[in-house]
């Protein structure tokens, strides 16, 4: 419970951030973002959180249209720091579907250290990136 109380706490700091800025929600930083979503799912309200990345992934379609140069990874960081708290906590399905949908959005240019297909050394290239 007292695990919980900490996890409202962080809502009632990351969500006034985040509504502020609710209209251009990727000028809020990333880890906000994922640290409301994962606050959201600690307090069983997975659907705000379902709401907010929702809301990030169309934004940044929208930025793709606007400015295809500009890379922005905002959902990118909050799958994967949701991923791994559900890896983190045993489910690692889920987990790692999260995980997934953070690798499948890896930009090109990154290939040549990911290699083609997921072997040890890519494995291992992979785990070293994301421990960053």
């Amino acid at each position: 419970m007292q695990q919980e109380n900490k996890y409202k706490e962080a809502i009632g700091f990351y969500e006034p951030i985040v509504k502020k800025h609710y209209d251009n929600i990727l000028s809020v930083s990333a880890i906000v973002l994922a640290n409301l979503c994962v606050s959201y799912i600690m307090t069983s309200q997975n659907e705000e959180a379902e709401d907010l990345m929702r809301k990030i992934e169309k934004e940044e379609e929208q930025m793709g249209y606007e400015d295809p140069d500009r890379k922005i990874y905002h959902l990118c960081i909050v799958n994967l720091v949701i991923g791994t708290l559900y890896c983190a906590k045993g489910n690692f399905e889920f987990g790692i579907t999260r995980l997934l949908n953070r690798w499948s959005r890896i930009p090109r240019s990154w290939e040549w250290i990911l290699g083609t297909t997921l072997n040890v050394a890519s494995w291992d290239s992979l785990r070293t990136w994301l421990n960053t």
